[in-house]
């Protein structure tokens, strides 16, 4: 065999460890994530990300309580497919609000401000929806209460 042959062969190892290592990295994922959802049944929760062209990939999952407080903050930072979840204690307590505030992130800590900011969207967004379904439900009933009297 060739030069050429062995560089193929090598590559095919790389991509099928590539696909594995996906394989492990998204079952921990789907491990962290139903494992939250059981913990935490009442409140939000919300993800974001920010990519890197040659840094340092970021996730995180971020979870609040119906009235902005945050109960657990995780984040899972790295280049390669071994990154996990790390708990991030130091955010447990704090608010939304503090936290979407310019000041919170150093300007060093760019990519955090972006996953952050992008999670809290989802919580902002996912509060507002339950809202106006809240607000749909008492219109509804409350019409359904004046058409039951117009009918008497």
């Amino acid at each position: 065999m060739t030069w050429w042959h062995y560089a193929l062969i090598a590559i095919g190892l790389v991509w099928v460890l590539q696909i594995f290592g996906t394989w492990v990295q998204m079952s921990h994922y789907r491990q962290v994530m139903t494992g939250i959802t059981a913990s935490f049944s009442d409140g939000y929760l919300g993800t974001g990300n920010a990519k890197s062209t040659l840094g340092k990939g970021l996730i995180v999952i971020l979870i609040s309580s119906a009235d902005g407080l945050v109960r657990k903050a995780l984040a899972m930072e790295g280049r390669s497919v071994f990154a996990r979840f790390q708990e991030l204690p130091a955010f447990v307590g704090l608010t939304l609000d503090e936290m979407e505030k310019p000041s919170f992130f150093a300007a060093t800590e760019k990519a955090r401000a972006e996953a952050f900011g992008k999670a809290i969207g989802q919580i902002r967004q996912l509060q507002s929806d339950r809202s106006s379904k809240a607000a749909n439900g008492a219109e509804k009933g409350t019409a359904a209460k004046t058409a039951s009297r117009t009918k008497k």
